[in-house]
């Protein structure tokens, strides 16, 4: 006689092999899998894998009716369960959120980078006495390992630093910013950096045409930031633009942005290096554009709010901070490059 335990890993060897195509699994199916139509032996051969939650009867399927063994018609088969790690064992400053308790998949897919950087951080190391890719290689044994977008999320949402903070490297050589400065112009008093690269080029090919005037400031050079890099190493990148295009020494800087978390921590960050202001005029009419209904954010929603203190004022502001508040974004590209025309006449 066929034992139970027999017919249970027989059943559950057909589910996984069908959890890499399919979500569910049918009564017929477990049926002819089992060749019987006795509903105790069915009922007995997948009461563990109820148990477990490996499979679940699905709310709209229709029951067999019976109290000593229910069955359904359709079960839907569980996503592969996620090892839990103990997130105790890291080091404190990967663990100031608590994005990773809520995120077991990121956290189990980068826990062996997590430890690693976590063994390294416990050293107490504060010498910025090699590049990246040599920490990387030091902390990872893999030079490339911060080309990683996932795990330079991961470690920035748990962390609210980014990878090469951390790591504490030295910047002898920034990466280049693009810029442009305004024909005829040798020591630019004014300069606006643009976190994406569309609204980059609208004020690139402005400047380049001869209009010098934007939301009715003053500009004599546009930088593009390309995201995250503004920001890295303090805004080493930046400082090097901006030396590369010898401003004056009073030189004026504006940031403007994404509004999102992302970007307005990327305001923050560069304005707390004494490096930028707040391009108002710019953030107002990003919020007064023709399409300004902001959409749920894919980036940064596990970020804590940026504080907002000394950087907006005033109404724009309180539609900043819910825009942040609610996890929402409103890019850049709602101000267009025919908006950008106007605005730079």
């Amino acid at each position: 006689m066929r034992r139970v335990a027999d017919d249970c890993e027989l059943v559950r060897e057909y589910i996984e092999g069908l959890r890499r195509r399919r979500k569910t699994v049918t009564l017929e199916e477990l049926s002819t899998r089992l060749d019987t139509n006795d509903w105790g032996r069915i009922h007995a051969a997948i009461t563990p894998l109820l148990e477990e939650g490996t499979l679940v009867p699905l709310k709209t399927a229709k029951s067999n009716g019976s109290t000593e063994h229910p069955l359904f018609e359709k079960y839907r088969i569980a996503s592969e369960p996620v090892p839990a790690h103990d997130l105790t064992a890291l080091h404190p400053a990967l663990v100031t959120s608590t994005y990773l308790e809520r995120h077991a998949v990121e956290c189990d897919k980068w826990w062996s980078e997590l430890t690693l950087l976590s063994a390294w951080l416990g050293k107490g190391h504060s010498e910025r006495d090699a590049t990246l890719r040599e920490r990387c290689w030091e902390v990872f044994g893999n030079e490339k390992v911060y080309e990683s977008r996932g795990l330079s999320a991961c470690v920035r949402n748990t962390s609210g630093q980014e990878l090469r903070e951390l790591l504490v490297v030295r910047e002898d050589a920034p990466e280049d910013l693009p810029f442009v400065v305004a024909p005829g112009v040798i020591a630019p008093t004014s300069v606006v950096v643009v976190e994406n690269r569309d609204p980059y080029l609208a004020i690139r090919r402005q400047l380049l045409a001869g209009h010098r005037a934007i939301f009715g400031m003053p500009v004599d050079a546009v930088v593009c930031g390309y995201g995250n890099k503004v920001r890295q190493a303090k805004g080493a990148s930046l400082r090097f633009a901006l030396e590369s295009m010898h401003t004056a020494p009073d030189v004026r800087v504006l940031y403007w942005g994404d509004l999102d978390r992302e970007g307005l921590a990327i305001l923050a960050a560069l304005r707390d290096e004494g490096l930028v202001e707040p391009f108002t005029a710019a953030y107002e009419a990003m919020t007064h554009a023709r399409r300004s209904e902001p959409r749920p954010s894919p980036d940064g929603r596990e970020m804590p709010t940026p504080s907002l203190d000394g950087i907006f004022e005033g109404s724009l502001r309180d539609r900043i901070e819910a825009i942040a508040r609610d996890e929402m974004l409103l890019p850049q590209e709602c101000v267009s490059f025919r908006a950008m025309g106007k605005a730079m006449p």
